[in-house]
């Protein structure tokens, strides 16, 4: 996932017009940062500069955070009987959320 300040759109912008340095079959170096580009098209930021991993249940709880304005009663109710969601997973996608409200 890509740290906020990465206009990600504009770099896979660039990869799609060809500005990108091909390494491999499916990704490309750009900005100090390799995307991928998945068989259905979508591009994503893999690793490099202000790229950092993120598991796949945190993104999502990142995601629910982001839509419910925090850890709201709904967020809550989305949450709480999902085995997904541990208190760890929680913890490390409110910490992204922080990141992402200090940009906003």
């Amino acid at each position: 996932m890509a740290l906020p300040g990465v206009d990600v759109a504009y770099e896979v912008e660039q990869i799609n017009q060809g500005y990108g340095i091909k390494v491999g079959d499916s990704r490309y170096r750009i900005n100090g940062r390799v995307y991928v580009v998945k068989p259905d098209g979508a591009t994503y930021p893999e690793s490099g500069e202000n790229v950092i991993q993120v598991s796949r249940p945190a993104f999502l709880a990142l995601r629910l955070l982001i839509r419910h304005g925090g850890r709201t009663a709904a967020f809550h109710r989305e949450t709480v009987h999902d085995p997904k969601y541990t208190d760890d997973v929680i913890r490390e996608a409110l910490a992204l959320y922080e990141l992402w409200k200090g940009t906003t």
